[in-house]
């Protein structure tokens, strides 16, 4: 019974798997257009667009604007990121991107992954105790 149930979340879970990529997708294209090349810093820690590295998490890429989600989602060391695209873009830009990204991100997928793995395990839970 337990291998079904694991068998039937995986099924589940696939479908969720590309949502989630999808949205990463979607979110990395739209963080690069928003901020790729915009946050360069220099070594005492001021914004210089000509003579300034980019932070290690940026979206000046698409493979390092897809693991800036990534992080993002995770949510660790996000507000180092948040606050150097603030600095260097703006507040509207910046908290309009990283708000909807962590209202969309960690809540709600998140939430929706939970619910997946709870109704499989939980529901064949139920039917074990009826038998």
């Amino acid at each position: 019974m337990l291998l079904s149930t694991l068998w039937t979340t995986l099924v589940d879970i696939a479908s969720f798997t590309i949502v989630l990529f999808l949205f990463m997708f979607i979110y990395a294209i739209l963080g690069m257009e928003l901020f790729a090349e915009n946050a360069k810093f220099t070594a005492d820690d001021k914004l210089d667009m000509e003579n300034g590295t980019s932070i290690n998490q940026n979206f000046d890429s698409f493979i390092y604007s897809f693991t800036t989600v990534f992080v993002l989602l995770t949510q660790d060391g996000w507000s180092a990121i948040f606050y150097a695209y603030k600095r260097a873009m703006g507040s509207f830009r910046a908290n309009l991107y990283f708000l909807s990204l962590y209202i969309v991100g960690p809540i709600i997928l998140l939430n929706l992954f939970l619910a997946i793995l709870l109704k499989n395990f939980d529901g064949d839970m139920i039917e074990a105790d009826d038998t």
